[in-house]
């Protein structure tokens, strides 16, 4: 099964990635408009992504996010 992802208010979409650590530790972020990544600083680094995930997860619930 695919992460979840899901919109924030002003239209970026945010989504699990390693980023540029090869694996090393896991993040929420978001994609720039120029298509590089951004790391959305709220949510904190994980060592699995599977963490990264959960910490999406309950993030969007508290919110009340929009999966897409």
């Amino acid at each position: 099964m695919k992460n979840a992802s899901y919109a924030i208010g002003d239209g970026r979409v945010l989504f699990v990635d390693d980023g540029i650590s090869k694996g090393k530790v896991w993040g929420v972020y978001y994609r720039k408009p120029n298509g590089s990544l951004k790391r959305f600083r709220p949510i904190p680094l994980c060592v699995t992504p599977s963490a990264a995930q959960a910490s999406l997860d309950d993030y969007a619930r508290l919110r009340g996010l929009e999966a897409v």
